[in-house]
């Protein structure tokens, strides 16, 4: 399948891949374009027929933060594990707890964070773990931060 993006709700479109499997699902970094007028379609890639387009416009929206990885590339050795400084570095000053996920690990292998959840501004540790079984080969994974859910109240006077 084809899938491109819209940031004029479909006037024109921008790719995101011209062909990839039918797996249910795609993986995609979003682009830093800040547009409330976004639309994705996903189409044959032969001749763009059957074809399908997002029933509405979403935002994306300029981040509050951004995160960093130091290192940003590391050889781990099976049976071993590495360290990488994740660094959230705040926007506008934001500064709500976030939670921090992994995804893109191999089989056999483990992440895990000190501290979780962390305030960008914070530094946090992520360990990543192998075992005798993972798979050698070389691995993206994407570190995603979200933020905590916020509780707002508000008293009536009596």
């Amino acid at each position: 399948m084809k899938i491109e993006y819209s940031t004029n709700s479909g006037a024109s479109w921008l790719p995101v891949t011209n062909s990839t499997p039918d797996t249910g699902s795609y993986l995609w970094i979003v682009p830093a374009t800040v547009s409330n007028n976004c639309r994705v379609k996903i189409s044959d890639p032969v001749d763009g027929d059957p074809y399908d387009v997002s029933d509405a416009d979403f935002s994306i929206a300029e981040p509050d933060f951004t995160i960093e990885a130091e290192p940003d590339t590391q050889e781990v050795q099976a049976s071993y594990s590495v360290d990488f400084d994740i660094i959230l570095t705040s926007l506008y000053g934001f500064a709500s707890s976030c939670t921090l996920t992994v995804s893109g690990l191999p089989s056999g292998a483990t992440a895990s964070f000190d501290p979780n959840p962390v305030i960008p501004t914070d530094t946090s540790v992520m360990s990543i773990s192998t075992t005798r079984t993972t798979p050698p080969g070389t691995y993206d994974v994407t570190v995603t931060a979200t933020e905590l859910t916020k509780h707002r109240y508000s008293t009536a006077p009596r």
